[in-house]
């Protein structure tokens, strides 16, 4: 008796969970126009509406962002709507669309036209952020020569596998040559079943000449610091997995060789190393002596005292703003404050205020040969800042609890030379993009 082969009806059947919420999310968007003055909208495992585009165009004046995930296309972009109506739109996010991942496939309705369509919304006249992954690869080459030139920040996670028939990741790499005004590349691993004659260097040659800023994996770091690219800023990651996220490791020689090709001018570098490494700072000081900012985490070892003595008298960072030093997981624990509502949180003596006071002398000194020194972690939920300092704080600072103070003794609201320690939720590292 033959077995009939049921898998391509199952394979057409809708999903249940969309088809399940499918009216919730429908009365949902009914709601979205009464709120006139909606800055960001964010969509998770659902089925856009028909009237999606329509609902977008509405809040015109006012919409700013845009983040799509794991959701399920049901409508091409309507023809008497145009998308440089949406002034206000700074932000898209478009990642896992029409995508399970649970089962790691396409789901079956998602047509190439309907992605183009949802790409088109990256028209906007405003855009600066732009985040894509694999799954809308297929309608790339009909985004790259629309892109405004206020595009600043591309995000692109590509890992994974390119659909069966496709020349792996072709499209990613042409779509490259349309970022001609992108100040900022993030990007993880692009998976390549061969590495290509002459490097992946080949597939930037001649594009992304305005980048400044670059989050990527070594290859892509060694690629991109070629051709005379003013890249000032550096975070060299590797995240070869989704779910969950993995932190990625560096060695110091690696990172070295990588900066030779960009000179001294290099003012950020972030990066992890599986081990501690002390001559991580003693490299930097040579390859980048204008650094402003040093962020480096790891994962095995420690900083001795005396190493972090000799910090600023022998190892000389002249334009030092910001220095992130220590293990990952490595925390100083705080108890908490009775009352909630009250921020300062004391030390009544023991380990952890011997660790901050430590701490705190190594700064004393530091701020002497590194005048513009005013953030410092040396542990992962904790970070000094020196209200003193004599520079402004660095660009794009992001402490998490930044409004947190400790006192390290009753009455005594500030450390020594304007140094203060505040309480920060755990810092983990350089990641690469988490689809």
């Amino acid at each position: 008796m033959a077995i009939r082969d049921r898998t391509p009806a199952l394979v057409r059947r809708p999903d249940p969970r969309f088809a399940r919420i499918a009216a919730e999310s429908k009365e949902y968007f009914n709601l979205i126009p009464h709120f006139t003055h909606l800055h960001t909208i964010t969509l998770r495992s659902v089925s856009l509406p028909r009237d999606f585009y329509e609902t977008l165009h509405g809040l015109h004046g006012t919409l700013r962002s845009v983040l799509v995930r794991g959701c399920r296309l049901t409508s091409p972009y309507p023809k008497t709507l145009d998308p440089a109506d949406l002034i206000r739109l700074e932000e898209l996010m478009f990642v896992q669309i029409a995508f399970d991942a649970n089962l790691d496939r396409r789901l079956p309705s998602c047509s190439p036209r309907k992605l183009k369509s949802l790409l088109k919304l990256a028209r906007a006249p405003n855009l600066r952020v732009l985040t894509l992954d694999r799954s809308v690869e297929a309608a790339l080459p009909s985004l790259g020569p629309f892109l405004p030139a206020t595009l600043h920040t591309v995000r692109l996670d590509f890992r994974g596998t390119s659909p069966p028939r496709r020349r792996p990741a072709v499209a990613l790499f042409q779509f490259f040559s349309f970022l001609t005004m992108v100040r900022r590349l993030e990007m993880t691993e692009i998976h390549l079943s061969t590495e290509p004659e002459g490097g992946v260097g080949k597939y930037f040659r001649g594009h992304l000449m305005s980048l400044e800023e670059l989050v990527a994996p070594m290859a892509y770091v060694h690629a991109l610091f070629c051709e005379g690219r003013n890249i000032r800023r550096v975070s060299i990651v590797d995240a070869p997995a989704k779910n969950p996220p993995l932190i990625g490791f560096c060695n110091v020689s690696d990172v070295e060789t990588a900066l030779a090709h960009l000179g001294t001018g290099i003012e950020h570098v972030e990066f992890n190393l599986k081990q501690w490494d002390k001559e991580a700072l003693y490299m930097l000081s040579i390859m980048a002596p204008r650094v402003r900012v040093i962020k480096i985490a790891f994962c095995v070892g420690g900083v001795d005292d005396d190493y972090f003595m000799t910090v600023g008298n022998m190892i000389e960072f002249p334009c030092l703003e910001t220095l992130h030093l220590y293990r990952l997981g490595d925390s100083i624990t705080l108890p908490q404050s009775p009352n909630k509502n009250k921020m300062d949180l004391h030390i009544n003596g023991g380990v952890n205020k011997d660790r901050l006071e430590d701490q705190k002398e190594y700064m004393i000194i530091w701020q002497r040969h590194m005048p513009y020194l005013r953030e410092v972690a040396l542990c992962s939920d904790v970070v000094w800042v020196n209200s003193l300092a004599l520079s402004a704080p660095p660009a794009g600072s992001d402490l998490s609890l930044p409004v947190s103070r400790l006192c390290l003794s009753k009455g005594k609201k500030k450390g020594v030379c304007g140094w203060e320690p505040r309480f920060v939720k755990g810092m983990e590292g350089v990641k690469g993009l988490v689809g």
